[in-house]
């Protein structure tokens, strides 16, 4: 059975990464039946749904309080459980589209104790585990991200790093480390995610569709 291929969708909240990677499924799952590919597409996320998972959740809607250098942790070690289901269905020749992975981690989790370096190297073992086909991290502006969580009605109540001072900082600290990984030879692109949604999509499939294709 031919291996699957993992396409991780990466951003700040209101960048739109959901949306499209929930589309970009539905798409890659056209093309598997259009060149005959056996298998099937899926939609993963993060935090994983597990117990770890579910404490992680829980934090940031503010249920339970967390010590910032144990959640970026715990990250870590829910993500452990994550790839070994992402890979039990890319071994099947299934094809995963992930919302966030490693990335959120570095740009989410820095504290006085962990900075992005740092928070890469606890990674370690995920990315000895696991390397996405592709990462795509999705650009927008620190305005264009607050319409857009406020737009968002599924958003019911503010998450802990809602706040703007934080998602500038998260916003910075991604095009660091973007930066960063593809010093490392990460497979990482960059996506103008600003403008019409159509647009941005067919920005985004030009990149995903030679990684199908294995041309790139």
């Amino acid at each position: 059975m031919e291996r699957g291929k993992l396409i991780v969708f990466e951003g700040a909240d209101g960048s739109g990464k959901s949306s499209h990677a929930k589309r970009v499924v539905e798409r890659i799952k056209n093309w598997m039946k259009e060149t005959g590919k056996p298998g099937d597409c899926v939609y993963h996320r993060e935090p994983f749904e597990d117990l770890v998972g579910a404490t992680i959740r829980a934090s940031l809607s503010g249920q339970v309080r967390l010590d910032p250098d144990a959640a970026a942790y715990l990250h870590v070690a829910s993500r452990i459980e994550h790839i070994r289901e992402m890979e039990r269905q890319l071994a099947a020749g299934n094809y995963v589209v992930c919302d966030r992975f490693y990335l959120s981690n570095m740009a989410y989790n820095q504290t006085e104790h962990l900075d992005m370096k740092a928070i890469y190297e606890l990674n370690k073992i995920c990315r000895q585990l696991i390397e996405p086909d592709l990462i795509l991290y999705l650009d927008v502006t620190l305005e264009e991200a607050k319409f857009r969580r406020k737009k968002d009605g599924s958003r019911v109540q503010a998450e802990l790093y809602d706040a703007d001072e934080v998602q500038r900082k998260v916003l910075n600290r991604y095009r660091e480390i973007v930066a960063f990984l593809q010093e490392q030879g990460v497979r990482v692109s960059t996506v103008d995610a600003m403008g019409p949604r159509e647009e941005v999509h067919a920005r985004i499939w030009e990149q995903v569709l030679p990684v199908l294709e294995d041309r790139s």
